[in-house]
C-alpha cells in the first residue's frame, strides 16, 4: 500500500499537482484492501497438483500427465502459503479454477484418478489440450480449508458436441457436492469464449460466431447448470450462492466484444455477480 501511494504521488506531480499524504488515515475512511484483494486463477488441469493430487509421469511418455491421489494428501506447502497471504491480508486468497484447459476438460466417470491430460506440442507445449478428469478431481476442494472457490465449466466444448454437454450435466452435482458448506465464491462457463472461433489452439466455433450467439449458448449453459443444482444441491440456487464470474473475455478488442455482449442479453438472468476481462500486464509495469 505505502507504495502505491508513492506512485500515485509521483504520479500526480509528474502532471504538475503534488497530493500530501498524511500519516494516518480518516477516521471514516474504508478498508484500502477489500476482501482476499490478493486472490488467484490455477489452471484447470494444474489444480489437482496445487491442491493436493501429487503428479505422476508415465514411463517414456512425456506427453501423459496422469494427478492421482485423493485428499488424504493436501499440499501443505500451497496451503501454508494461502494461509500466510491471508495472515496478511485479513482473508484467505480466493482461487479461481479455470483458464485454457477448462474448456478441454471431459468427464469419465471410470477414470481410476483425478485427471489425464496429454500435451499435443503442435497446440501447446505447456498445457495439455487433451483432457479427462475422473470422479476424484474434486476432492482437491477439499484440501485447503477455508478457501473460497470458483470452478470454471467447459463451455468450449460444452456447447459444441454431445461429450462436452454430457461432461458439463454429469460434473455440475460433484462440483457442487464438492463445493458445499461455505467453500463456493460463485462459477464460471468458459474461458476466453472472445477467442472460440480464432484460438491458435484450434477454433471450437465457427468464423461467423458472434456476440448473440455466445450469449445464446451461455444462457442456455448457465440454464442447464441451475436445473441441476436444483436438483444435487438446491442450497446453492439462492440469489446469495448462485452466480458467475463473467463473460472471462480474454481482453477488449478481440472477436468479441464486451459491450455487444452485455448489449446481447448477457444478463438477462441478474446472475452476474462479477465481471470478468483478461489482460496480460508486464511484470515491468508492476
Amino acid at each position: 500500500m505505502e507504495k502505491l501511494l508513492k506512485l500515485l504521488a509521483i504520479t500526480s506531480v509528474a502532471h504538475g499537482s503534488a497530493i500530501k499524504l498524511s500519516a494516518a488515515a480518516p477516521k471514516d475512511a474504508s478498508d484500502p484492501i477489500p476482501e482476499a484483494f490478493v486472490s488467484y486463477s490455477i489452471e484447470f488441469a494444474s489444480f489437482p497438483d496445487f491442491a493436493g493430487m501429487s503428479p505422476a509421469y508415465q514411463p517414456h511418455q512425456l506427453t501423459m500427465l496422469i494427478c492421482s491421489g485423493n485428499n488424504s494428501s493436501p499440499n501443505t506447502f500451497s496451503n501454508n502459503l494461502l494461509n500466510n497471504l491471508g495472515n496478511l491480508t485479513g482473508t484467505k486468497p480466493y482461487i479461481r479454477v479455470g483458464g485454457n484447459t477448462q474448456d478441454y476438460a471431459l468427464y469419465n466417470a471410470s477414470l481410476p484418478y483425478a485427471l489425464n491430460g496429454t500435451i499435443n506440442p503442435s497446440k501447446s507445449p505447456d498445457y495439455p489440450t487433451t483432457v479427462f478428469i475422473g470422479p476424484s478431481y474434486f476432492e482437491s476442494y477439499n484440501t485447503w480449508p477455508n478457501t473460497k472457490f470458483i470452478h470454471g465449466f467447459n463451455m468450449g466444448l460444452g456447447g459444441k458436441n454431445s461429450a462436452g454437454w454430457a461432461t458439463l450435466i454429469n460434473t455440475v452435482p460433484l462440483a457442487c457436492k464438492a463445493l458445499g458448506g461455505g467453500k463456493l465464491l460463485w462459477w464460471e462457463y468458459g474461458n476466453e469464449p472472445d477467442l472460440f472461433s480464432t484460438s491458435a489452439q484450434g477454433a471450437v466455433r465457427p468464423s461467423d460466431w458472434n456476440e448473440a450467439t455466445y450469449v445464446s449458448q451461455w444462457l442456455n449453459g448457465t440454464r442447464a447448470i441451475k436445473a441441476a443444482l436444483q436438483s444435487a444441491c438446491p442450497d446453492l440456487t439462492s440469489n446469495s450462492t448462485y452466480g458467475y464470474l463473467a463473460p472471462s473475455f480474454a481482453g477488449t478488442g478481440n472477436h468479441l466484444k464486451p459491450v455487444k455482449t452485455f448489449q446481447s442479453g448477457i444478463t438477462a438472468d441478474q446472475d452476474i455477480k462479477l465481471i470478468s476481462s483478461h489482460k496480460l500486464v508486464s511484470p515491468l509495469l508492476l
